[in-house]
């Protein structure tokens, strides 16, 4: 087995091949980078996705999952930032920052979704209607509408379906997706989505009904 494992690492893939993924202390993260594997039943015409981290080779030769450790001692990163701020912003409202240096290692996947983007994916929520009551990162990427809107937003024409990576980066932290959602959520429905949130609801559809 090792044999193949070696030949695999020799063309760049494997459990062999160096882990070069890092992630910002902020994203908490203990694993290895996660990876979405797509597939689809054709007996039953559904899709579904696996989230699976990265397995690597031990010093002992057993598989395992790749854990990510603090950046420390020799590795620290040198580059420094020297951020100068004017004492009256009002009269200078710029800030001026220098970096020093040059990093040893690779930046970390973005956190935050721009602007721009961001209303591309609150517009594809919002297109869900009523699924977006119940909506989480797993069934949005199942939800056939939802893909559909992404693939026109990608301009997508690949056989193989896009990814929320693919619109950027940042989609790719579930938890972030999440968190949009659920702030979406709390903006269009901020009564809730209960009996209480449904009835005043139909009270303000009524209000829009009288006016009109």
């Amino acid at each position: 087995m090792s044999s193949y494992e070696f030949a695999a690492a020799e063309s760049g893939y494997g459990p062999r091949v160096p882990c070069t993924f890092i992630a910002s202390p902020s994203e908490q993260k203990v694993k290895c980078q996660m990876f979405f594997l797509y597939f689809r039943c054709y007996l039953s015409s559904t899709n579904g996705i696996f989230h699976l981290a990265h397995l690597h080779c031990r010093h002992d030769g057993k598989l395992g999952y790749g854990e990510l450790l603090q950046w420390s001692g020799d590795k620290l990163c040198n580059v420094v930032f020297n951020i100068f701020v004017p004492d009256n912003l009002h009269a200078c409202p710029h800030v001026l920052v220098i970096c020093c240096n040059v990093h040893n290692h690779a930046a970390p996947a973005p956190l935050t979704t721009p602007p721009a983007l961001l209303a591309i994916f609150n517009q594809l929520l919002l297109d869900m209607s009523w699924l977006l009551t119940d909506a989480t990162p797993r069934r949005i990427v199942l939800d056939s509408g939802f893909m559909h809107g992404l693939r026109c937003a990608l301009g997508w024409d690949s056989q193989s379906p896009p990814m929320l990576s693919d619109l950027h980066l940042s989609l790719a932290n579930s938890d972030h997706v999440r968190c949009l959602i659920n702030v979406l959520c709390n903006q269009k429905y901020p009564n809730g989505t209960g009996f209480a949130g449904t009835c005043s609801h139909f009270v303000v559809q009524l209000i829009m009904i009288d006016n009109i």
